[in-house]
């Protein structure tokens, strides 16, 4: 099955082009369609006047001093710049609060190092036997979120999908109260009490899903994180940096378990494998059989995504779908390498260069 392709200015935008990113991606996600999804975004100039903040980076959330009213002037001012291509779609990436803010609404504290660069800190480093994890509906930083999806559901209507939160995995949030030498001692010394304390931060990471979810219902016209994934049921990105510096085995016992729940939880689950450090945990993942697939990246100093063609075809041949982090040509790269053409997307790309987009789908879409 081969579906159209987007090409849509955002002025242009409806509920016609939303039903054909709907159709295509459950094509996709059925292992229907018989080419990978291709989300590009061309950026223009608009005769919109500039906002006072020309910053969309990780920062823009997490600056108080901006106003969530701010935030959607900024958001008009990009859209208005945009033009959807291949499998695109108009969407506000709320991971601009940082990775793992669920850290923020548990207790730590938000600290923005810099306009991109976000950390979950406490002041007090407990031990692992008094650690307590509660979701706190009143937080800040949950209302914040909550206010900025409101704003741009009431401005464009259910033109816009608001993405959920990056809240982070579980152990990666429990690392922001547990810094990770730590919490590798308490993997051997205290392998109870860190159990616990991951069932209190699913907990809670289920409690936000739910109320995020709810809260941006029914305008909302699908579901998509970080990653640039749409789908038409509950869907999440999955992650746990922390496992870099584990070992299978230990993988199996605290990460693994949290993977399966979630993945049988919601409609469809990707999960985030970042750094060579985590292959060694690939058949794992791969057994989990609500997952739907993998997004590889190899991480600061490696070689590039097109490189590792034996990872994503170890992927694809056991059935899962692979998102592959970087640049279209990339994608290309493993294309020819493993001969396959299904079951991949690319990670949401953004490019000022029409001609060089339209090239990138005649020979990815079309096949030219």
């Amino acid at each position: 099955m081969t579906t159209a392709t987007i090409n849509c200015k955002f002025a242009d935008w409806t509920t016609d082009h939303w039903q054909q990113i709907r159709e295509t991606s459950n094509a996709w996600w059925a292992g229907e369609l018989d080419r990978p999804l291709l989300p590009m975004t061309v950026i223009q100039d608009s005769d919109r006047p500039m906002p006072m903040y020309q910053h969309f980076g990780r920062g823009l959330f997490a600056n108080l001093n901006i106003s969530p009213q701010q935030i959607v002037e900024q958001l008009a001012w990009e859209f208005d710049r945009q033009t959807y291509l291949g499998d695109s779609f108009p969407s506000v990436n709320m991971s601009c609060s940082g990775a793992g803010v669920l850290a923020a609404m548990t207790g730590a504290t938000l600290h923005p190092e810099s306009s991109d660069d976000i950390w979950f800190k406490v002041d007090e480093v407990k031990p692992i036997t008094e650690l307590h994890i509660e979701f706190d509906r009143e937080n800040i930083w949950l209302k914040r979120l909550l206010e900025i999806g409101r704003l741009v559901h009431e401005r464009w209507e259910g033109r816009v999908l608001v993405g959920m939160p990056d809240m982070g995995g579980v152990m990666d949030v429990l690392s922001s109260f547990r810094p990770p030498q730590e919490l590798a001692f308490d993997l051997y010394h205290h392998p109870q009490e860190v159990l616990r304390v991951i069932d209190e931060i699913e907990t809670a990471w289920f409690a936000c899903y739910d109320l995020f979810d709810e809260s941006m219902k029914p305008s909302n016209p699908g579901y998509c994180g970080w990653a640039g994934i749409y789908s038409d049921v509950p869907y999440y990105m999955m992650q746990c940096d922390f496992s870099y510096m584990i070992s299978p085995q230990m993988f199996d016992q605290f990460v693994k378990p949290t993977l399966v729940r979630t993945s049988q939880k919601l409609g469809r689950t990707f999960y985030h494998m970042d750094g060579v450090g985590q292959l060694p945990h690939l058949d794992s993942l791969l057994s989990i059989p609500m997952l739907n697939g993998i997004q590889w990246v190899p991480g600061a100093g490696q070689k590039p995504a097109g490189q590792w063609p034996d990872v994503y075809e170890k992927i694809l041949a056991s059935g899962e779908r692979a998102q592959v982090v970087g640049a279209p040509s990339e994608l290309l790269e493993i294309m020819s390498k493993t001969q396959r053409r299904k079951g991949m997307n690319t990670f949401y790309w953004q490019t000022q260069d029409m001609n060089l987009a339209q090239q990138y789908l005649d020979q990815i879409i079309m096949n030219q």
